[in-house]
């Protein structure tokens, strides 16, 4: 894994600013989805996987292997996380006070705030800028 530091991942023309809790979440994130690590915690307990970062019974993990043409999804799928996944934040959007939107250049990601456990994953979508 190629390490990234948190200045890295935004591009200095995101207008809105992102919560420092919330890019500290993303960071950790990044860190995790791009590691070996990642891969067998999903293979061997989804269940961690989703305590650590996703927000329950909201976002599937597909590692199921996507045909060629087939590079978008409502699912976080493994096979694209490692060949076509980028972290760079590209925009950033407030839906409100509690939830955010991160674009990167290869997916779209919604965290919200929540009271018990701090921002969580709750939707996610691979969508390739062109």
């Amino acid at each position: 894994m190629r390490r990234i530091t948190k200045s890295e991942l935004i591009w200095n023309k995101t207008k809105t600013k992102i919560p420092e809790k919330l890019l500290d979440t993303y960071y950790d994130f990044i860190k995790l989805i791009l590691s070996d690590n990642f891969k067998r915690l999903v293979w061997n307990n989804k269940k961690e996987a989703y305590e650590y970062f996703l927000h329950p019974d909201i976002v599937e993990i597909d590692a199921t292997k996507r045909k060629d043409y087939q590079n978008m999804g409502n699912e976080m799928n493994l096979y694209f996380i490692e060949s076509g996944f980028s972290p760079k934040i590209m925009e950033v959007r407030e839906v409100n006070k509690s939830v955010y939107q991160i674009r990167t250049g290869s997916s779209s990601l919604w965290f919200v705030e929540t009271k018990k456990n701090g921002w969580k994953l709750f939707k996610y979508r691979d969508k390739p800028i062109c």
